[in-house]
């Protein structure tokens, strides 16, 4: 008995990190012209969540937070009904092993900058998903921040195939 559970929660295991790991890409596709942020403005551009399997517990979504104004804006937390619980993930690699950290504090937007949230990196992490993340379906999510307004986008679901798409 022992032996099924170890198994089942390695398997949940991998399918978290799955739902949030990049899948590779020719290196020219890998170079991408960040968007300039407006002036005055934060905006959020180029949202997308990847599509899951039926059985998948977790899923992840990806965009990019512009911000226009002259100070630091933090992304505080995210909000979204396709999960029992959303929160701000990155994937590192720590000694050749690929590691998901939470960051219940959020990450900083630079004044006049681009914060990147990307497979492999920094995302937006659905846990606990009510049903799987279908393509060509949508979601709206709304991003908390702490010196702006709140923002909710909808998020298109996708095949990610690349971490430029």
């Amino acid at each position: 008995m022992r032996g099924k559970i170890w198994a089942g929660a390695l398997a949940s295991a991998a399918l978290l990190l799955a739902a949030c790991m990049p899948v590779s890409a020719p290196a020219a596709q890998m170079e991408m012209t960040l968007p300039t942020p407006e002036a005055g403005k934060v905006t959020v551009v180029d949202m997308r969540a990847r599509a899951t399997a039926p059985e998948a517990p977790a899923g992840a979504a990806f965009l990019l937070v512009l911000n226009g104004t002259d100070a630091p804006v933090q992304l505080l937390s995210a909000e979204a009904d396709v999960s029992m619980m959303v929160e701000l993930h990155e994937s590192i690699e720590e000694d050749g092993i690929m590691k998901m950290i939470p960051h219940p504090e959020g990450f900083t937007v630079p004044a006049g900058g681009v914060l990147e949230l990307k497979p492999g990196g920094k995302h937006v992490m659905f846990m606990g998903l009510t049903a799987p993340l279908v393509e060509g379906e949508s979601f709206p999510l709304t991003l908390n921040f702490d010196t702006a307004d709140s923002i909710t986008v909808d998020v298109p679901i996708r095949q990610i195939t690349s971490e430029m798409n």
